[in-house]
């Protein structure tokens, strides 16, 4: 018995659209496509499944319409499939469902005439296996029972390898990204049999939720039905796998409101799932790429969960605000963020910035939406080439739009106070990346709202963008910070003082500071540093004897003497820093260690022509890292998760 054989609206099963999603996920350069499910009549993709593994039994005489009991374990959607086809056949159906089942699911069920079995306590802390071993006990005690199941049954995975066709016929066979839901392993196995059958090159990824058992994660409670098990069923083939990506509940919830938000598209948590798993990979899918995702059902019946903002604050305690302010992406809620010190960052924000930093150096004329719809102020009060353009440069290839203040633009110049400038300017702007080169208290006088995100360019103390550029670059040369030994020589100033609080973060690392007598880093920094360091099982030791020099460091840095072009109060200071300069004969101690500046540079100074523009300088390198820095800072200010 074929498809096209079933008459009425059963005929109509995989006729489902494939649409273009341009809003919701943007990535550059590439399309989204999905696939939508809920369009075969019983409203999900489980309508093939259900009658591929009915039709040949059916016809077989093994099901016997009027006698046979089809009896079968399912989270909802199957079900429904199950029912409409056994309301056709004439067949009894008694469906074994969960706690978690959606009482618009239930009500179908019932509408179409299947008999319902609610199983509310986990057998050995897992309710797949509590359904079971329900379905296991109806079979021994009806008559003429029958188990499709669906787990393990190959004729779920061969209806599946339809839904993959049609996709690869849409696209005229190019198809680079698939993102599948994982529940029985059906629709992933299937569409992986057409792939490598037909000798496509797409790559399959597959959407777990976090705390499913599918992929031997730790398992822990899952509240949306549709995509996860406590058990990974027979079906499931790993090796047809490119990459696996777990989602968490509140990250479905997000994502199905903001399709709704954006593209009108009410979907299940299935349909979320893939959705999110998308953005959490978009910055890996090279441009030009073709990505599909499978939507399995629709949003109908999550009208009481997903879509209930009692059920979702009452689970997560809060309701994701899918219309939030420009600068936050729709996927994310989370509270924006100030980066005036390095200390606003936790040991994992800081790894977390410099990894994305990292990232985002691999694709280095990439752009992207993360910041779509942000504005942001960039005031500089001092001169800046790198940090200015890389904050303008970096939001606007974030996708964010900026406005530029000069050093006397702003009403700060005629008397109006920094609180009240703050005020204003965030009921504007989203974002202020502001370099000073004043007391940070400033700062953090503009940050006393909730409105606007504020970021420390350069202030008197410290230089916090420069140290994530500086990590950012350490990580490119050695692949790790952890146990990294630096060798720092000159003043000890704001981008010495970051990079004190920065590397003792860093178990193992060591910071040798050489700053010259009266011009050391601030004892309250050291301090801070000293804290971290303890903490970490890092060192930090400040000397004032530029000769006495430690052996076989990885890198030796230094500052220009002029910083920010401030003058020192000191008339004779050009004699006091003299023996620091870095000339080649520094490198006799260690001999193997690359060179960094934060630029810019005075040759003859700080620093000796042949060193900075030596084979052992990667200084110029670090300067352009200040571009991918300062985008990952901007991301991390703006609530993204770059965990």
């Amino acid at each position: 018995m074929s498809t096209a054989e079933i008459g009425g609206v059963l005929a109509t099963i995989g006729n489902t659209p494939l649409v273009a999603l341009d809003r919701v996920v943007p990535l550059a350069g590439s399309r989204v496509f999905a696939k939508l499910e809920k369009f075969n009549p019983g409203g999900s993709v489980k309508d093939r499944t259900a009658l591929n593994m009915l039709r040949g039994e059916i016809g077989s005489g093994r099901l016997v319409p009027g006698r046979s009991v089809v009896v079968e374990s399912t989270s909802g959607n199957l079900g429904v499939g199950l029912a409409q086809m056994c309301a056709y056949f004439g067949l009894d159906l008694v469906c074994v469902v969960d706690t978690r089942t959606t009482a618009q699911t239930l009500a179908l069920l019932r509408a179409y005439g299947a008999t319902v079995e609610v199983v509310t306590a986990p057998l050995d802390g897992d309710l797949l296996g509590a359904r079971i071993a329900r379905v296991r006990e109806l079979l021994a005690l009806l008559p003429d029972a029958f188990w499709p199941d669906q787990y393990a049954n190959p004729l779920n995975p061969a209806a599946h390898e339809h839904t993959m066709r049609e996709i690869a016929d849409a696209l005229d066979g190019r198809v680079d990204y698939l993102f599948c839901a994982v529940s029985t392993g059906g629709t992933m196995r299937g569409c992986a049999d057409h792939i490598r059958r037909e000798g496509l090159s797409t790559k399959l990824i597959a959407v777990d939720a976090a705390g499913s058992a599918i992929f031997h994660v730790p398992t822990e409670e899952r509240r949306i039905p549709g995509h996860g098990a406590g058990r990974r069923p027979p079906l499931v083939d790993t090796s047809a796998v490119a990459e696996v990506v777990h989602v968490t509940d509140l990250e479905c919830v997000r994502a199905c409101r903001t399709l709704v938000a954006r593209e009108a598209i009410l979907a299940g948590g299935s349909s979320g799932a893939t959705v999110a798993a998308l953005a959490k990979l978009r910055d890996r899918i090279p441009p030009g790429s073709r990505c599909v995702l499978v939507f399995p059902d629709d949003g109908n019946r999550y009208l009481d969960t997903i879509y209930s903002d009692a059920w979702v604050r009452g689970h997560f305690g809060e309701v994701p605000d899918v219309t939030a302010r420009p600068g936050h992406h729709l996927l994310r809620s989370l509270p924006l963020r100030h980066l005036i010190s390095l200390d606003d960052l936790t040991d994992d924000d800081l790894r977390a910035i410099v990894r994305r930093a990292v990232s985002l150096a691999e694709r280095p004329r990439a752009t992207y939406s993360t910041l779509d719809g942000a504005v942001v102020g960039i005031h500089f009060r001092k001169t800046s080439t790198r940090t200015r353009t890389a904050f303008s440069a970096g939001a606007l290839r974030l996708g964010a739009r900026i406005i530029a203040y000069g050093p006397n633009d702003l009403q700060t110049n005629t008397g109006e106070s920094i609180e009240d400038t703050g005020r204003v300017l965030s009921s504007m702007l989203d974002f202020l990346v502001a370099r000073t080169a004043a007391d940070p208290a400033e700062l953090r006088a503009i940050a006393a709202q909730d409105r606007m995100a504020v970021v420390n360019a350069m202030s008197a103390d410290e230089h916090p963008t420069q140290a994530l550029a500086d990590l950012t670059t350490i990580v490119q040369r050695f692949g790790r910070i952890d146990g990294v030994r630096m060798l720092y020589v000159g003043e000890g100033n704001n981008t010495a003082a970051a990079l004190a609080l920065a590397l003792s973060r860093f178990p193992g690392t060591e910071l040798h500071l050489r700053t010259p007598p009266g011009y050391g880093v601030d004892p309250d920094v050291l301090e801070r540093a000293g804290k971290h360091a303890a903490r970490h099982g890092s060192s930090l030791v400040e000397r004032h004897d530029v000769h006495d020099l430690p052996v076989g460091v990885d890198i030796v840095y230094t500052t220009r003497w002029q910083t920010t072009g401030t003058a020192k109060p000191d008339p004779d200071w050009r004699t006091v820093f003299a023996p620091f300069q870095v000339t080649a004969d520094l490198w006799r101690t260690s001999p193997d260690a690359v060179f960094l500046h934060d630029l810019p540079a005075h040759r003859g100074e700080e620093v000796t022509a042949d060193v900075l523009d030596g084979p052992r300088s990667i200084a110029f390198a670090q300067a352009e890292n200040k571009l991918y820095s300062a985008m990952a800072a901007l991301e991390w200010c703006g609530g993204e998760d770059l965990a």
